[in-house]
């Protein structure tokens, strides 16, 4: 039997950063690709580690009513 090492599957993992946020601090004021209405994501990698986007400040209520009422002329 192979080791994962002779098979290739053995990774590199120190430079992979980690961050994590709640959804409002890295959302986006408009929605994602496509034609959905998916949130977008914060395409800034610097805004996106330090979780910087629009709504960061203003908090979850603003967020969620901004996406709720996206694109139905309110």
């Amino acid at each position: 039997m192979r080791t994962a090492r002779q098979i290739g599957l053995v990774f590199n993992l120190s430079q992979i950063l980690f961050a994590a946020f709640t959804m409002y601090q890295i959302a986006l004021d408009r929605p994602g690709t496509g034609n959905t209405k998916n949130i977008g994501s914060v395409i800034n990698i610097d805004k996106l580690i330090h979780g910087k986007g629009p709504f960061t400040d203003l908090g979850e209520d603003i967020d969620v009513l901004s996406h709720k009422r996206y694109g139905k002329g309110c």
